[in-house]
């Protein structure tokens, strides 16, 4: 080759290579400015505006639980078939109006999905579950949690409950939201969601406490994150892997089956003008992703661990008080495609823990109805359960762990 002729080549597939590159990274600045999933440098270090942190502390803040809906207070949700209103009573529960006058026989705690969001007050399970126990049953869950902070909760309350049975209701990812400590690094931009975070220490767990203590605390991120991130296990298995920096062409093929498919719909979205409908298949493409994730906590032994632990705290406290602990497992549409599609990845570890309290696995309800798209209804905050399910759930507990 003359060598006019291979500089010119040189230059050419240089010229190309800068060219991909500043292409890949407008995009993915574009993009994730736009979709909060999709992370860069800045996003170790997010902003945190002054009016979000005050609307944050004044509407859910808990020193000791990381965040809890303050007594008194209501909020919406945005769902497909419209807006949906939810209400908290004087004590922090979720609003129920049947047999309220009553003595309680069951007491409900755990995460979103208990709580019952994108549905009314009158529309969860745990209030058609009082309908059919005939008995007042306070629910006590709040989106987010996971089986440490429902726990935490239960502390907190169980002197003053007159409940028999004590519900604890979580979803499969249950085994992620435990190792978390900042959320962000998990749910990224979940910027606000600091939480207490068990770990395992020699034959106990320890307690490390919520870093948030007040408004003040959200400044000092920066100088604490070193903390931050030993404690919290996904900012070395899952933030730092998927952050996307330069050179940003080798980062998003390093990254690829994580943030490819996530960047394609949201540049799609973007390039036709139907950003909303892309950045959903978007959002859906998340939550396949924590959903593996969540199935490789399963096959780690140190993770199941930890969540067993957890379990064994459960069954003490309640045995403690005189209360009969459950344990039941909500699986979410995505656990159900992955399960569909033959990943059993949570069963056998869930019925595992069948031999130390009574299990109430919703997965064998799901599983091979037809009607089952009908139960899960969609929301800005991903699917969770539609009246329809909330009432099967509803009967399913009743005759199968009440």
């Amino acid at each position: 080759m003359a060598p006019d002729l291979f500089m010119n080549t040189v230059y050419t597939i240089l010229a190309m290579v800068v060219l991909t590159e500043l292409l890949v990274f407008i995009s993915v600045k574009i993009a994730a400015a736009r979709f909060q999933w999709l992370i860069t440098p800045e996003s170790k270090r997010p902003h945190l505006p002054k009016k979000v942190v005050e609307h944050f502390f004044n509407k859910s803040f808990d020193p000791e639980l990381g965040w809890a809906p303050k007594a008194g207070s209501s909020g919406q949700d945005i769902t497909e078939l419209g807006v949906k209103t939810y209400h908290i009573d004087e004590k922090g529960r979720r609003l129920s109006s049947a047999y309220s006058d009553m003595p309680s026989k069951i007491a409900v705690f755990g995460d979103s999905f208990s709580f019952g969001r994108l549905v009314n007050d009158d529309e969860t399970w745990p209030y058609a579950l009082s309908k059919l126990v005939k008995s007042y049953v306070p629910n006590y869950s709040v989106g987010g949690y996971g089986l440490d902070q429902a726990l935490l909760r239960l502390k907190r309350e169980i002197k003053t409950l007159d409940s028999k049975i004590i519900l604890m209701c979580v979803v499969p990812e249950t085994i992620a939201r435990i190792h978390s400590y900042w959320r962000h690094y998990f749910e990224y931009g979940n910027t606000l969601a600091f939480k207490p975070r068990f770990a395992i220490e020699k034959d106990g767990l320890k307690l490390y406490e919520l870093f948030i203590k007040d408004q003040e605390s959200f400044k000092k991120i920066e100088e604490n994150e070193e903390y931050i991130q030993r404690v919290d296990y996904f900012y070395k298995y899952k933030f730092s892997k998927n952050i996307l920096c330069f050179p940003y062409v080798y980062r998003l093929w390093k990254t690829r089956r994580q943030n490819f498919p996530i960047l394609k719909q949201v540049v799609i979205g973007l390039i036709t003008g139907r950003s909303e409908k892309y950045r959903k298949k978007a959002f859906k493409q998340v939550l396949r992703n924590n959903a593996k994730y969540t199935a490789e906590m399963y096959n780690d032994e140190n993770a199941k661990l930890l969540f067993s632990r957890l379990v064994d705290e459960f069954v003490d406290l309640c045995r403690e008080h005189d209360k009969k602990p459950v344990l039941v497992l909500t699986p979410q549409p995505v656990d159900m495609e992955r399960f569909n599609s033959g990943f059993s990845d949570y069963s056998e570890f869930i019925a595992q823990l069948s031999e130390k309290l009574e299990v109430c696995d919703l997965t064998s309800l799901f599983v091979g109805n037809k009607n089952v798209a009908e139960w899960y209804l969609e929301g800005e905050l991903g699917p969770h359960l539609s009246v329809k399910g909330n009432n099967e759930v509803a009967k399913y507990i009743f005759n199968n762990a009440i």
